[in-house]
């Protein structure tokens, strides 16, 4: 059970770095310890659908150096605290 919060935290402070990445007001430290929680959370968990989907959105964290793209930040952001907020209940 507490495993499970855990995750949602998690998930949510990565939808928080997506958004303040966009805004251009995360440091590259914090970007790349949401990335790779994301892309560890899906390693860990393969197979499943949802881990699929986090370790897409940990390789888009990784290509938000270069490309962010407003539209998928926050489909992605929005998907993550979705799944952030379930996971808390």
């Amino acid at each position: 059970m507490l495993l499970l919060k855990f995750f949602g935290i998690m998930d949510l402070y990565s939808a928080a770095v997506m958004v303040l990445v966009q805004t251009g007001a995360a440091p590259w430290r914090i970007i790349i310890t949401a990335a790779a929680w994301l892309l560890l959370k899906g390693w860990v968990f393969r197979g499943e659908p949802a881990s699929m989907i986090d370790t897409a959105i940990g390789v888009y964290h990784l290509l938000m150096f270069f490309l962010p793209v407003p539209v998928l930040t926050f489909v992605f952001a929005g998907y993550l605290v979705i799944k952030g907020v379930l996971s808390l209940f």
